[in-house]
């Protein structure tokens, strides 16, 4: 890896964290506020219609923005070509959740659906207009630029959303809240980018794109749709006020999973993708990527369980408390999702489109037979079935990334098990020790465990001298203090 690559590496990955973890902590405080206000039926309202707006969005930008990335020189016209492709693909997607909007209501049997979807579908468009801009950005890991209008537009958005909940709007609070991010963050990408679409559609652009995209996007589709599956059922099967739980919990534990995700596909995609034709280098990089990023979230995801409790009385008081059983299941869920992020950056860079497709549509299939065999025996057997697809997913991963570098199964088990085994030893005796410390003071609760887990599993990480250790005081050592 060149220096230059090296350092816009450094720098993409503390801006794109500052990103992700900065919109996630305002989006997450907005949240505390918003759920204070509303009821759980509100956001299991909007819960439902997720499915559909996300499965529209993946449509629209689909393959095209990996494409876009992977390839060396994009040009104006692949840049406009994509423009007009997406915002044509939004105008479609959104005029057909318009019509099919009344029989979604009835599916779920809640006549305000009608209404809250067809409002909330505008946003398909309004993203559709500054993917290309956000897209080049990540091309060129300009993730500062990036960092500065997540961070405004979320301001802006939830301020938005819990004015509108004072006011006594209900669910379209929350309505009103995603709109006002979206055109805010639409705008700002639009002053703030030098791009702009020329009058240009090259079809031979276009079938370029989509022969390295169109199975990205099947596959983008599929993958969206199965992520969602759940959603839809505990919608439509269960009670609103259910999918509200599911929801909060679900909002709680991504602020680590979906944030340190989030870094690992903003950068390492790209950066993987500059050296797809140095193997050893690339190989390098994934081992470095799994050990530090495991060494964060293995602990985070066990200390989220072991606090689950407290924090949601806490932050959201007692009509919540129905959501912490789906917090601690999803927290098992998520110790994997990040290393498997991982894993399928390399057949992206690597343009192993036809494995990627392959891979995820193995698990895919796996996954629901497993999701389906749970349902069987209530919500909760299929949570814990939803759980256990992170840890079949990184099986199949691995699997398939030792086809494509070399780098297998026995390897990254081996490069994690010492963080996995470290982060459940603490996670024991962290549990020991709340238990004879339990107070009726729920802060100082949180405060003990979470003191006594960072000092425990640093301090023997340190001693034992592991290497996702090593690779943040080697990182903290220079930025800070060389």
């Amino acid at each position: 890896m060149t220096e230059d690559l090296k350092s816009k590496t450094i720098s993409g990955m503390l801006w794109s964290a500052v990103q992700r973890f900065g919109t996630m902590v305002i989006s997450f405080i907005g949240n505390i506020i918003l759920a204070r206000l509303l009821t759980p039926e509100d956001f299991g309202c909007i819960g439902m219609l997720m499915v559909f707006i996300e499965v529209s969005n993946t449509f629209i930008d689909g393959g095209f923005g990996s494409a876009m990335i992977q390839k060396n020189n994009p040009t104006k016209e692949d840049c406009s070509t994509i423009f007009y492709w997406n915002l044509i693909l939004s105008i479609f997607l959104f005029i057909l959740l318009f019509y099919f909007a009344p029989s979604i209501s009835v599916f779920y049997k809640i006549p305000l659906l009608c209404d809250v979807l067809r409002v909330q579908g505008v946003v398909l468009i309004v993203n559709a207009l500054c993917m290309v801009q956000v897209n080049l950005l990540y091309k060129q890991l300009n993730f500062r630029l990036l960092a500065k209008i997540s961070l405004i537009s979320t301001i802006l958005g939830s301020i938005a959303g819990i004015v509108f909940a004072l006011l006594g709007f209900g669910v379209w609070s929350l309505v009103f809240k995603m709109l006002i991010l979206s055109f805010v963050q639409c705008a700002a990408l639009w002053v703030m980018s030098k791009w702009r679409p020329s009058l240009l559609f090259s079809w031979q652009s276009f079938k370029e794109l989509f022969s390295f995209g169109g199975l990205l996007l099947l596959t983008y589709v599929l993958d969206t749709i199965y992520v969602n599956i759940q959603s839809l059922i505990i919608g439509h099967f269960f009670l609103p006020k259910e999918l509200g739980f599911y929801t909060q919990a679900k909002k709680i534990e991504e602020i680590p999973t979906t944030s340190l995700s989030t870094v690992v596909n903003q950068v390492s995609f790209p950066v993987f993708s500059q050296l797809q034709n140095e193997r050893e280098k690339l190989k390098t990089g994934m081992r470095k990527s799994i050990c530090s990023i495991s060494f964060l979230n293995f602990p985070l995801m066990i200390l989220m369980i072991l606090i689950a409790k407290p924090l949601m009385l806490l932050l959201f008081t007692e009509k919540w408390i129905g959501a912490i059983p789906y917090l601690q299941i999803l927290c098992v869920w998520g110790m994997f999702v990040v290393i498997n992020t991982g894993n399928l950056n390399l057949f992206r860079a690597l343009r192993k489109s036809n494995i990627f497709f392959t891979v995820q549509l193995i698990k895919q299939i796996t996954g629901l037979i497993i999701i389906y065999v749970g349902f069987q025996l209530g919500i909760w057997g299929m949570m814990w079935g939803i759980a256990s697809t992170a840890y079949i997913a990184f099986f199949i991963n691995s699997f398939a990334s030792k086809k494509v570098i070399g780098y297998g199964l026995k390897e990254q088990i081996n490069d994690i098990s010492p963080n996995l085994l470290l982060s459940i030893f603490t996670g024991i005796i962290v549990y020991i020790i709340y238990l004879f410390i339990q107070s009726d003071l729920i802060i100082l609760s949180i405060i003990i465990c979470v003191s006594a887990y960072l000092v425990i599993y640093l301090v023997i990480a340190h001693f034992l001298r592991l290497e996702g250790y090593a690779i943040y005081y080697k990182l903290i050592k220079e930025r800070f203090f060389s």
